[in-house]
């Protein structure tokens, strides 16, 4: 069986539950994408729950902390709502000019 240099990253992350900050740029890529992909489904805002369903998809661990969830919101262009669901503000933004 072969396995790519990405894979062995990947298992090597899984195994050591590496902060995500410290995902190798393509896995954060994925993981942003995806995040940016599931907040314009869920109308420009989802909770906490949904960012981490999204990290756990793309990096295959099933322990994600609540710093890997910011840090991926943060990066998917999110911001924190007082109520504590995440936020596109661009939508926000283009919600006022209507």
């Amino acid at each position: 069986m072969k396995i790519s240099r990405r894979q062995i990253q990947e298992l090597i992350i899984k195994e050591l539950n590496v902060p995500f900050d410290s995902l190798s740029p393509d896995v954060i890529d994925r993981v942003v994408s995806a995040v940016k992909t599931r907040t314009e489904k869920e109308g420009g805002a989802m909770g906490p729950d949904g960012v981490e369903d999204e990290v756990k998809k793309v990096t295959g661990d099933d322990e994600v902390t609540d710093q890997d969830i910011d840090s991926a919101a943060k990066k998917s262009g999110l911001t924190r709502h007082e109520k504590g669901d995440y936020v596109d503000p661009e939508g926000l933004a283009e919600s006022k000019k209507k």
